[in-house]
């Protein structure tokens, strides 16, 4: 099977709403605590890993060609993502109160 991925970058003054590329049923989500650093192209081609480092929500589901996952990713100035199917999911949190969760 071929995998294939898109990279979205988002500079401060873009619309930061993501809606689904594709009609899908979400089956599991999990919110990844983790660093706030800028996601800038400039600065992510000198940190190795720098989309695993960050904070992150890994939304897994199913649409008609099979898997799909989304992963918005958190950064400097923008560390809170949101959820419209859950309003109770926190980040942004302070690693003393990471939370790690599979929903």
């Amino acid at each position: 099977a071929r995998v294939y991925y898109t990279v979205l970058y988002l500079a401060p003054g873009d619309y930061h709403r993501i809606h689904t590329c594709a009609d899908f049923t979400i089956r599991s989500y999990e919110h990844v605590a983790g660093e706030l650093m800028p996601v800038a192209p400039w600065f992510a081609r000198h940190v190795p890993s720098l989309f695993a480092l960050n904070e992150r929500i890994v939304i897994n589901g199913e649409w008609s060609r099979g898997f799909l996952s989304m992963v918005p990713v958190g950064a400097t100035n923008v560390g809170s993502i949101k959820l419209a199917f859950d309003e109770e999911l926190t980040t942004n949190l302070k690693p003393d109160s990471w939370a790690f969760g599979r929903r």
